[in-house]
């Protein structure tokens, strides 16, 4: 049986992403990038689902411009609550809404934080519809530290 090792790649006597993949048994190197995750809960008002699908569909493209390499929006259908805390509480949610939840897959960090700059500056970012509380709404950047796949 083969295992599979990420290795780190050395650039300039550092080590640093991009990762490698050595398949130990085969001795196979395969390039693995190991991208940068934005995700994002919102709390968004069930009568506004069509609204918010048509929203997150236009903002799409922009995301895409900015290099985003995917976008998944998730409709909760089961948000347990927690015993200390939970999605719905992280989100303040309300008896009529519902938490969605997203992320972006990014090339990398640099490429997320120029998108997240060009909300500031790019006048397409203004015309886009909130259908939701956007100030309950939260989201990070993460740094993946596994990534498998089937």
């Amino acid at each position: 049986m083969s295992s599979i090792m990420l290795v780190p790649v050395l650039t300039g006597g550092t080590v640093s992403a991009p990762y490698s993949m050595i398949d130990s048994c085969h001795n196979v190197k395969r390039r693995h990038i190991m991208t940068y995750i934005a995700g994002i809960l919102t709390p968004v008002p069930n009568e506004n689902k069509e609204a918010y699908i048509t929203s997150v569909r236009k903002a799409w493209p922009l995301f895409k411009d900015y290099g985003a390499l995917q976008m998944v929006e998730a409709w909760g259908d089961y948000i347990p609550e927690g015993e200390h805390t939970d999605f719905k509480s992280a989100v303040a949610l309300k008896d009529d809404e519902t938490v969605c939840f997203s992320w972006i897959i990014w090339p990398d960090k640099e490429t997320h934080d120029k998108c997240g700059a060009s909300m500031q500056t790019d006048p397409r970012w203004q015309d886009m519809d909130m259908p939701f509380d956007g100030k309950r709404m939260m989201w990070g950047g993460f740094t993946p530290i596994v990534e498998e796949k089937a």
